[in-house]
């Protein structure tokens, strides 16, 4: 008698649970064992499904301990014993045991004891848990057309097969064919669940302008009325739809303008817990989140597969179709595609192969390139240009060149203008998820109709659009922050000549009207504003404001001894023992007779509750700090606007300017506790700085108002910072980076014109 050496696996019978734990036994004969608990009333066997035992022409030798109840089992192969089948849940357990004679007497005890394991396997209800997926079906190729077309014959006058003019045939169905189908028990004959994982592969040619749903395919319920699964079609757009567990038919779809061309088409939907994707002619898929995930148990016992329509003469599928395959567990595209015919890829399901491949596959390379298929959930999907022999990389917003190591900066270029109705003082970024990327310019006028606006990034035109304009009384910053679950927009209003009593506003997201709405005046005239994350808010002079939860508003809370301020700028940094952290960086611009003023950096007291004085620094017109760290360093670069003083002219006061200065970049000291002397910068009556990364790379964007370059300075170790580009973009107050679908922007306020800049950084 030969033996081969297989896999062994243990099966233990204890009270509610069957668990099954695979081992490997070397150059041992497989055994089975079965620990007996005649108790059992419940059987649970998902392991089944991936054990992957296929043991054919078995032969059993059965024993018996009475006292533990064990039954043990040796499996070994031979050439003339019959076969054990095994297959779970979605494939109802059937067994066929043979023994052979071997001299050994069975008693009634022993009877007895195999007969009730068997009824229990028999009989006993047995159900997946939710430990492993079921797939409910092997992991083969389903044709649903051949099945449906098989029931009727294909001579059927019910459907005709069409060839178009480059001789491609399909099949066409007429008022007729509406029971034209198949039971889903000719699919899945051991199970009464749809698969939880699957891919549908369509292969169709429609030309339907009018806005009708054609159902191309409708799974329906005992009823013949409820719609379990349907794939429909309506002008140029596809859908998906499925019935819940809440017993609510969920939608999901695609618009392409192809699907309606009359030209032939594949699309693969696959399907994944509560993912989809649709696959058209082998592009990148388009995944997409559901609202409510496809049923894991979904019960199609004694339900009907229709093809072509819904089972009633309206709404039938009126194209031509060609392909209509079901993969259970599998993800199609990656079997499919690449194509050397993408509009008429098929599904060799004549070949027999189980296709393995799980639905969340890794990605794959195509040869095509469409930016419309690059999203979230298309991320690390790969494009192959011929033509540039490039590879590029969906980063989930856009194609871009596959790169060794991170990104790095290689130019500027002028990519559009931000047209306004005036002056712009400040651009500010921000994003509010599930509505967008949005840019506020605070725009500065003396005449009472003064407006600012808003700006939304637009997706296809990729550049920024209006959204709402907003009035202002001489708008000198804008900014954004969040508290809880709303968004807030706060304005500094600095007034002017026809505005002598101007006040800074509180907008607020509206989640109704889609828009900001004022949520709350602040009676300060104020020419800036910044937000603390210990839930407070500052403004010019300075005067604190503390957010009350229970009015939904700022109130009043402390003052800081200053005047003359451009700028705050809030920062958290364990810089010293005994404070939270919390800080404000304050530019004190403006003094009694020159603007050669000392600015002031402030520090939150938590057990007084209160910002105290922590250091000093000399400044001359400081417009703006700007704070940033990277490697446990800290820095504060200040942008030294302008020296401004007083002088005597034939018994009459002059003033004079000069904004050829030194801005100046300060680091923290540790073991001084303060900031000191890092390094110094030749600026032009600078108003701001801007720190950023691409990549590794860190930089600072500094803005200059009295000259027509601004610059672009890299940090390069001990050359500290080097200046690497010169940015010809006139005088300029503000500079905002602007990270948008993996691509970089530089957005510049225009305090001499209406028409600020929007720069884009491009990469390698």
């Amino acid at each position: 008698m030969t033996r081969t050496v297989i896999s062994a696996g243990l099966v233990k019978i204890i009270p509610k649970k069957l668990v099954l734990e695979s081992r490997n036994i070397g150059q041992q004969p497989n055994s089975f064992e079965i620990l007996s608990n005649m108790n059992t009333r419940h059987l649970s066997c998902h392991q089944f499904n991936y054990c992957g035992f296929s043991v054919s022409r078995t032969a059993l030798q059965y024993e018996q301990s009475y006292h533990n109840k064990m039954l043990h089992f040796k499996s070994h192969q031979t050439n003339d014993f019959g076969a054990l089948r095994s297959s779970c849940t979605c494939r109802i357990f059937s067994y066929t045991f043979i023994f052979r004679q071997r001299r050994k007497i069975f008693t009634s005890a022993h009877l007895l004891s195999f007969l009730s394991i068997l009824f229990i396997l028999l009989t006993e209800s047995i159900s997946c848990g939710s430990a492993l997926p079921a797939l409910c079906a092997d992991a083969e190729a389903v044709d649903l057309l051949a099945l449906a077309l098989s029931e009727t014959g294909r001579s059927s006058t019910a459907v005709e097969i069409i060839s178009d003019k480059d001789n491609i045939k399909g099949y066409r169905f007429d008022s007729s064919a509406r029971l034209l189908g198949t039971n889903t028990k000719n699919l899945f004959p051991y199970c009464s669940r749809f698969p939880a994982e699957f891919s549908l592969v369509l292969t169709f040619q429609h030309n339907l302008r009018r806005p009708t749903n054609e159902f191309i395919m409708t799974t329906l319920g005992q009823d013949r009325r409820t719609i379990l699964l349907s794939v429909r079609i309506r002008r140029d757009r596809l859908f998906f739809d499925y019935m819940a567990k809440t017993e609510t038919v969920i939608s999901t779809s695609i618009k392409s303008p192809a699907l309606s061309d009359g030209q032939w088409h594949t699309v693969i939907i696959t399907v994944s817990s509560d993912w989809v994707k649709f696959t058209v002619d082998c592009k990148t898929g388009l995944k997409s989140k559901l609202t409510v995930p496809f049923p894991k148990k979904m019960n199609i016992e004694q339900t009907r597969i229709y093809v072509g329509s819904r089972r009633i003469k309206r709404k039938r599928f009126t194209g031509l179709l060609r392909q209509l395959v079901l993969v259970p567990g599998s993800d199609a595209s990656i079997i499919i595609c690449p194509s050397n015919n993408p509009s008429l890829a098929t599904l060799d399901k004549n070949s027999g192969k189980v296709f393995k491949q799980p639905v969340e596959s890794p990605p794959y390379v195509t040869f095509e390139k469409d930016p419309a298929f690059c999203s979230i959930h298309s991320k690390g999907s790969l494009i192959y240009t011929e033509a540039t022999m490039q590879l590029e990389l969906c980063n989930g917003h856009s194609y871009g060149l596959v790169r060794g190591g991170p990104e790095r900066m290689d130019y500027i270029v002028d990519y559009d203008d931000i047209v306004t109705n005036n002056f712009t003082l400040s651009v500010e970024h921000f994003t509010i998820p599930d509505e967008g990327d949005f840019v506020a310019t605070a725009n500065y006028d003396d005449m009472i109709s003064n407006m600012s606006h808003i700006y939304l990034w637009n997706q296809t035109l990729s550049k920024f659009v209006h959204f709402q304009s907003i009035k202002t009384q001489s708008a000198m910053m804008w900014k954004f922050f969040q508290i809880g679950y709303q968004y807030f927009l706060a304005v500094a209003n600095a007034g002017g000549v026809y505005v002598q009593h101007a006040v800074s506003v509180i907008y607020r997201w509206s989640y109704k009207e889609k828009k900001f709405i004022r949520h709350q005046i602040l009676t300060i005239m104020a020419r800036s504003v910044e937000v603390f994350s210990i839930d407070m808010i500052g403004s010019s002079c300075t005067i604190i404001f503390k957010w009350s939860p229970d009015q939904s508003s700022f109130l009043f809370y402390n003052t800081l001894p200053t005047c003359g301020v451009l700028d705050l700028t809030f920062f958290r940094a364990s810089i010293a023992p005994n404070l939270d952290g919390h800080c404000l960086a304050i530019a004190n611009a403006l003094g009694d007779t020159s603007s050669r003023v000392a600015s002031e950096i402030y520090c939150w007291e938590d057990s007084i509750a209160m910002f105290i004085h922590f250091q000093t620094i000399e400044t001359i017109g400081a417009s703006d700090w700007e704070y940033f760290n990277f490697e446990d360093r800290y820095f504060l670069a200040v942008a030294n606007q302008v020296y401004q003083w007083s002088n005597e002219r034939d018994d009459s006061p002059v003033i004079e300017h000069e904004f050829a200065l030194n801005s100046v970049i300060y680091e923290f000291d540790i073991s001084l506790l303060r900031f000191v002397f890092y390094q110094r910068v030749e600026t032009n009556g600078a108003t701001d700085w801007e720190f950023f990364t691409i990549g590794n790379q860190r930089f600072l964007a500094l803005a200059n108002s009295n000259s027509s370059i601004s610059h672009i300075y890299r940090w390069r170790g001990v050359e500290k910072f080097v200046e690497v580009h010169r940015l010809p973009i006139g005088p300029t107050t503000d500079i905002d980076y602007i990270p948008i679908n993996g691509e970089h922007y530089l957005a510049t306020a225009n305090h001499k014109g209406n028409r600020s800049k929007l720069l884009k950084i491009v990469t390698y």
